[in-house]
């Protein structure tokens, strides 16, 4: 099992915490050693999707057919949620950025942070383990008709 506990009595030295780190050990795991194909930008598999999307949203890189789960929206009162599947943050690495973006017209994004709240969902079922489904809030009252995940390197 990974572990981003860079305090851990590790001493190969072969675990520093970081996303490059995460995806190396997740890509070994699944026993993807090609060079050039098992970075955190690279696409193993081919399907367009990062390693380290497909890692940090819930899919195995190693398969193009298994892709990442789409994202679900409802409104909530006053609030448009979204829900979706992510690595537990007790199980990936500390500099590893999943967050949210809001635009009006699909061409100019922007940050949502500040304003778009995360949550564990109380509803896990189906949810590999490892990971969790959270849902993400968002006032409609915010100037955001369109919202995308994005998860990048640090």
């Amino acid at each position: 099992t990974y572990s981003s506990d860079d305090s851990s009595d590790d001493s190969s030295g072969d675990s520093d915490g970081s996303v490059t780190d995460f995806v190396a050990f997740a890509m070994a795991e699944a026993g993807a050693y090609q060079l050039g194909a098992s970075g955190p930008q690279d696409d193993a598999d081919g399907d367009g999707q990062s390693n380290l999307l497909e890692l940090a949203l819930g899919s195995d890189p190693t398969q193009s057919s298994d892709q990442v789960e789409p994202i679900e929206s409802v409104v909530d009162g006053s609030d448009f949620v979204v829900s979706f599947i992510r690595v537990k943050e007790s199980e990936s690495p500390s500099d590893l950025n999943i967050y949210a973006e809001c635009s009006t017209d699909l061409v100019n994004w922007s940050s949502a942070e500040g304003t778009a709240v995360f949550e564990t969902s109380d509803d896990q079922s189906d949810v590999t383990t490892g990971y969790e489904r959270i849902e993400l809030r968002i006032p409609t009252t915010d100037d955001c008709a369109f919202v995308r995940l994005a998860v990048d390197l640090p």
